[in-house]
Formats: structure tokens, sequence, C-alpha cells
């Protein structure tokens, strides 16, 4: 799978390599089906945003991999929010 469970920022990152914004997006579960259909979107805009993921079942943050940060635009987000919810969409 393409997500790991945030621990923090890595020793050795330079601070100006760290992203200022990330997508936080929360789902109940997240089984490999809404995993794949999340993905599906999140490709739809590849970029530099990180992407985390709540799983609020498991009180967990997920950080996807780099492959899957996005680049944030109007049609990612309502694409996003029209699947999730607009309650469980959140840049910051």
């Amino acid at each position: 799978m393409d997500i790991k469970e945030s621990r923090g920022i890595k020793s050795g990152v330079e601070p100006s390599s760290i992203p200022s914004e990330k997508l936080y997006l929360k789902v109940d579960v997240l089984d490999d089906a809404i995993f794949r259909q999340l993905k599906e979107k999140l490709l739809t805009s590849p970029g530099n945003t990180p992407v985390v993921i709540y799983v609020a079942s498991q009180k967990k943050k997920l950080t996807t991999a780099s492959n899957l940060w996005v680049s944030v635009n109007d049609d990612l987000l309502d694409l996003v929010k029209r699947f999730l919810g607009d309650d469980a969409v959140i840049l910051q």
C-alpha cells in the first residue's frame, strides 16, 4: 500500500524541503476498495502537497507515499469532497 503511519519529521530532511501545506482526509475505515478509489482521485492531480489520511476507527494518521502527493486545486478538492464529504477534507 502507498501509505505509512505518521511518526513526525524524519531526521536529515532540510527545513526548506518540508511542504508548508498538507491535505488531510478523514475516513471511518480504510479498506482496499476505499483506498483504491481515493488513490484514483489523488492521481488526477499529482504534485508536491503531502496527503494525510486520518482513519477514525483506528484513530491513526497515515501519510501517503510521495507518488500520491497532490497539486491542490478546486477540481481536486471538489472530487475528493464529493467522495468523502465536505467535513472530511481539510487543507491546512
